[in-house]
């Protein structure tokens, strides 16, 4: 009887921690270029100060704290309303924003390039402004080496497994170490995934969603001026309230023309598909219906990627970062984790 009830105390021990180190949904951002001005700036990857300044009040005043993907996937880490915010390419504008958050005590992680850094273009930052912006409290980030897509140029493949770290570290040598790593283009397939993880501990994507707090793949909400302000703080504030119901059976990174969902809850009806991608029109995170491109048998629904890009986006993509939603009013949840899918067209 001893050794049972001694069995039984050990087994709420690990149904108890198991549940405790399950961490709440994550809100993650990418950012790019700044600028003051940013009407007359092609593409849409470019936010204004004034606007970034907007959002560091919003998480001031709702209580988030910007946080590492480390330190939230540690033991005894309590951190309440976590938020982790990243930008991609090491642009010397960006310095400015990172100062914009020391003075509020906030700080990001910023991925460079590593064949940029002594290349003597002049919209890149230098060593020594490396340098200064982790001694600001920000962490330095790979991002790819020359920043080519991954899946579609083995030299890019190779260079990040052979130099891209080694560049890094020499470039910065104060900081300990190198944890995290965003995709170029946010390309990545199951054979990257697996180059990459035997190297970094955070893999950066573009998929819309949340991170789960352990998962390797993190999802990232790309920061884009064709989206109101309101679109991405709603993104924030209704992390908390995430509970997937469409659990992806499909490997995400697969190349695949049909993927695989369970069905674990009540799906809402006319949910959509949102995809980081600019659509024919050259609009990011629209919506599009998911009736004419899905099925369902049982538990588990199929989504024909294949047609939704055949219908919705130009000829010449053939990977699709994508998340399902519904829709509360006006407003956008999510109903699935972000992930991301290859065809062949």
């Amino acid at each position: 009887m001893t050794r049972i009830r001694s069995l039984l105390a050990v087994a709420i021990i690990l149904y108890t921690l198991s549940f405790a180190q399950v961490s709440a949904p994550v809100p993650v951002l990418c950012y790019h270029g700044f600028a003051d001005d940013t009407t007359t700036i092609q593409g849409k990857l470019t936010a204004n100060y004034s606007r970034f300044d907007e959002m560091l009040q919003f998480l001031s005043d709702h209580g988030y704290q910007t946080a590492f993907p480390e330190e939230l996937d540690a033991e005894g880490v309590d951190i309440k309303k976590p938020v982790i915010l990243t930008f991609d390419d090491g642009l010397k504008e960006q310095l400015r924003a990172a100062e914009m958050m020391k003075k509020r005590g906030m700080r990001g992680i910023f991925f460079i390039i590593p064949s940029r850094i002594s290349s003597g273009r002049r919209e890149f930052m230098t060593k020594e402004e490396l340098t200064i912006l982790e001694g600001l409290g920000h962490q330095i980030g790979v991002h790819g080496f020359s920043h080519r897509s991954m899946v579609e140029s083995p030299e890019e493949t190779e260079a990040v497994r052979s130099q891209a770290l080694r560049v890094i570290q020499e470039a910065v040598p104060s900081q300990r170490a190198f944890p995290s790593f965003a995709y170029p283009f946010g390309h990545y397939d199951t054979s990257i995934v697996k180059l990459t993880s035997g190297i970094f501990r955070y893999l950066h994507t573009v998929s819309p969603g949340y991170w789960d707090g352990r998962s390797k793949l993190l999802p990232r909400m790309l920061i884009t001026s064709d989206r109101p302000a309101e679109f991405f703080q709603e993104y924030i504030r209704t992390a908390s309230s995430f509970k997937p119901v469409l659990v992806p059976i499909t490997q995400d990174g697969a190349w695949t023309g049909v993927v695989r969902f369970r069905i674990d809850g009540a799906v809402p009806s006319g949910f959509g598909i949102i995809a980081v991608s600019a659509d024919k029109d050259g609009y990011h995170y629209t919506s599009h219906p998911a009736a004419d491109v899905i099925s369902v048998e049982g538990t588990i629904l199929s989504f024909d990627v294949q047609k939704y890009l055949r219908n919705f986006f130009q000829e010449t993509r053939n990977v699709l970062s994508y998340a399902f939603v519904g829709k509360n009013g006006s407003s956008l949840y999510y109903i699935s984790s972000g992930q991301s899918n290859w065809v062949k067209r």
